[in-house]
């Protein structure tokens, strides 16, 4: 299993939202390196409440500044924040059961993470870049 790193292609080219974006990416990052390496349960736990602590503010800044400045695509952009978080969410629900297996739920999360962050940050996040960018922003 590989890591996860900062690369430019993902930049939105908004200089606050790229470094929220990098401190996330750096995040999961330590979460994927926590379970190639077994640090055990509580560690990869706290790790994934940290991204998720830090992905609800993370978009609670997104959407406010969104809002702020009448993004066209909010409402659209916040429906995926929300199922992002419905879903992690729904992933910790399954670790707390008893009798799941847990190194397969920590893969699937791992998996959930990568494919969701690179998705939204390519191919939606990257869409505000040029709003933002036209009215000054950050």
């Amino acid at each position: 299993m590989i890591g996860i790193t900062w690369k430019d292609c993902y930049a939105t080219h908004v200089g606050c939202f790229d470094s929220e974006h990098q401190h996330l990416v750096a995040l999961i990052d330590q979460y994927f390196r926590a379970i190639r390496e077994n640090r055990g349960e509580q560690v990869v736990d706290s790790l994934l409440e940290k991204i998720l602590d830090y992905t609800a503010s993370h978009f609670a800044h997104e959407e406010k500044m969104m809002r702020e400045h009448t993004y066209p695509r909010y409402h659209a952009h916040r429906q995926e924040h929300l199922k992002m978080i419905a879903s992690v969410k729904g992933f910790q629900s399954l670790l707390a059961e008893d009798g799941t297996d847990t190194g397969e739920i920590l893969l699937t999360i791992r998996n959930f993470l990568r494919d969701w962050l690179l998705h939204h940050i390519v191919e939606e996040d990257q869409k505000y870049g040029p709003f933002f960018n036209q009215k000054g922003i950050c």
